[in-house]
């Protein structure tokens, strides 16, 4: 059994000698998943004492994070723990570099900020001019989000309706540019050098008299007189403990408990489910929303929605579109709640953008489609294929038909009794095949691993459901009365496992009779060959580096296709000779080595063919030495 499934093993390792995750997958050669998976399985609590370490040396890395600026690696390193372990615990205990991480820019620090970037200064001129406010970091976020690391278009027509716009406030301005957002024209106003007018400037003496002047003035009545924010305004009054006329509630204007709301005309009930009672205002709550979306629709992404229509005034379509392309940072949560909207635009995304019209064409779904259209959005805790479903009902997707199958898909065992069931029915045709005879060479890591089947032998290997190929099918196919002796494994006579009966009596042939020096690769992977062309990887079954006690310039591959069968028409058997013909060719391009391919009808008499071609191959070899 291998050292990772051993539970007292992890727990020395890992408690007592405290090796770290990585440090302990190199050791035993597995991967860091693997070893995460059975460190779940056995129940093993390891982070309460990792975050107990923490918390008792937390001065410590105060002062190797603030005053010895020690990197998040170096720190990881002296505590025996990850990166993101050491940031998620500085976050968590307050430990900041900046004092003013979370401090918001000020406008007028926005637009000093674009003139310093248009004058070519570098970030730690940048820095300097600020003296010390926002760190290097902070500067560089916000040039970022301002548009400079990324390619903003503007057309000719656009920058010129731009420059005439000099003198104009940000809100009269928006409007003009539906497709661009207050940070792109901020921006581009830098550069082309318009003076925009901001609704958080400096207050001048003439604004604060006309505040001053107009008590009975509301406060949206204010903004537009002052081309100011409400939010602004009503700041600046509470500093100046002003006064203003408040739109509120009268008694007279309440009707038998109702009152009708100014913005959408309806009568409703003066309940606080409609209205908010603390502040009195007659406008429901339902309009307020409204505006408030609307306000921030324009000011964040200059996109003005219909107060009837709101985020219906553009379709499904259309707001994915905007997400795509960043002019908004996630779709309205009114759109991504609409399960019709949604599918809506998946089947957009699908049959439109992938140009994907039939099943076996969305099969082939990908991680580069997926992050090319921001498809995991849509996902949230569900897999690519229960999405699908929804949508395309009528194909019923089978979640191992797509490349995307969840991390712990497998580890349910019903899940890999379906699939088992699916791939004989599938891929074998029962009626051809001799089942005690064929099915234990089918059923095997090297058989299976050919024809690039790798999740059975997952499964089996990595999940444990079954301790062998002939219990799993066994439980799964009762009816075809197999036999255990067929399914065993064989040992050659120097302690070779195979699961093969003809790959071990190959070995022991070239090996005791012919005095080869072989070696055994199977499932090993230590001797592995990438095919570029075709998108995968080939480990040979034998690897010969000496004949007749000399050792050749290159090694001689030797591989054995026990199933080699072109006359059986089940796709499993088609997959297996399509294989074959691309790893022979690959093979033999290969000037790194040199190749040799063995059959079941080599075997015979003997291993006459075996002979055959060996002999063949050492006479080319004289031959290319004369």
């Amino acid at each position: 059994m291998e050292k990772y499934k051993n539970k007292e093993f992890l727990i020395q390792k890992l408690k007592v000698e405290k090796l770290s995750y990585n440090q302990l997958a190199v050791q035993l050669g597995c991967g860091v998943s693997t070893l995460r998976y059975w460190i779940k399985k056995h129940g093993i609590e390891l982070r309460g004492n990792l975050q107990k370490e923490l918390l008792k040396n937390k001065r410590k890395i105060t002062e190797m994070y603030i005053q010895q600026n020690k990197t998040l690696k170096e720190i990881g390193e002296a505590f025996n723990c990850s990166q993101q372990t050491v940031l998620n615990f500085i976050n968590a205990e307050g430990i900041y570099k900046d004092i003013n991480r979370w401090q918001r820019w000020e406008e007028e620090e926005v637009r000093d900020l674009i003139r310093l970037r248009n004058e070519g200064k570098k970030l730690g001129e940048i820095y300097q001019f600020f003296k010390g406010k926002y760190n290097e970091n902070k500067i560089s976020h916000k040039l970022n989000s301002l548009g400079f690391f990324r390619e903003e278009v503007w057309s000719e027509d656009e920058e010129r309706m731009l420059k005439e716009c000099d003198g104009l406030s940000m809100n009269e301005i928006l409007p003009l540019f539906p497709h661009k957002d207050y940070s792109q024209i901020l921006y581009k106003a830098g550069a082309l050098k318009v003076d925009i007018r901001l609704m958080n400037r400096p207050w001048s003496e003439n604004e604060r008299q006309v505040l001053i002047n107009n008590p009975d003035k509301t406060l949206d009545e204010l903004a537009a007189m002052l081309d100011r924010s409400s939010n602004a305004i009503w700041t600046k009054i509470k500093e100046e403990k002003l006064t203003f006329k408040k739109k509120v509630v009268m008694a007279s204007d309440i009707i038998d408990n109702k009152i009708t709301c100014p913005k959408c005309g309806e009568l409703k009930e003066y309940t606080e489910e409609n209205f908010n009672l603390n502040i009195n205002y007659y406008t429901c709550i339902n309009c307020r929303n409204k505006i408030t979306n609307i306000t921030k629709y324009r000011l964040k992404y200059g996109i003005t929605l219909d107060f009837e229509k709101m985020f219906n005034t553009f379709t499904a379509i259309e707001w994915y579109h905007m997400y795509l392309d960043g002019r908004i940072s996630k779709l309205p949560q009114e759109i991504y709640d609409s399960h019709v909207k949604r599918n809506e635009i998946i089947v957009h995304i699908i049959k439109e953008l992938l140009k994907k019209e039939s099943r076996e064409d969305i099969i082939e779904l990908n991680y580069n489609d997926i992050r090319r259209y921001k498809i995991t959005y849509f996902l949230l805790g569900n897999n690519i294929c229960d999405i699908l479903n929804d949508v395309f009902s009528e194909y019923n997707f089978k979640h191992w038909e797509f490349r995307l199958v969840p991390g712990d898909f497998w580890s349910e065992k019903q899940h890999a009794d379906e699939y088992l069931r699916w791939f004989v029915e599938t891929r074998l045709n029962i009626n051809e095949l001799n089942i005690n005879r064929d099915i234990p060479k089918i059923f095997t890591v090297s058989s299976l691993r050919i024809i690039g089947e790798h999740r059975l032998n997952r499964c089996l290997h990595e999940y444990d459901h079954y301790g062998s190929y002939y219990e799993w099918l066994s439980y799964i196919f009762p009816q075809w009365g197999l036999q255990p002796e067929n399914f065993k494994l064989s040992i050659s006579f120097d302690g070779v496992v195979f699961d093969s009966n003809e790959e071990c009596l190959i070995y022991e042939y070239l090996k005791r009779e012919c005095g080869i020096s072989i070696t055994y690769v199977g499932n090993q992977r230590f001797y592995k060959f990438w095919n570029e062309e075709h998108n995968e990887s080939y480990i040979p079954d034998f690897v010969i580096s000496k004949i007749n006690n000399i050792k050749l310039d290159k090694p001689l591959i030797m591989e054995y296709y026990g199933l080699y069968n072109p006359n059986l028409t089940d796709s499993f058997f088609q997959d297996y000779c399509e294989k074959t013909c691309r790893k022979n060719a690959f093979y033999k391009q290969n000037g790194d080595i040199y190749f040799l391919d063995i059959y079941p009808y080599d075997l015979v008499s003997t291993f006459k063919g075996v002979s055959e071609k060996l002999n063949a191959f050492n006479k080319q070899e004289i031959n290319r030495e004369r």
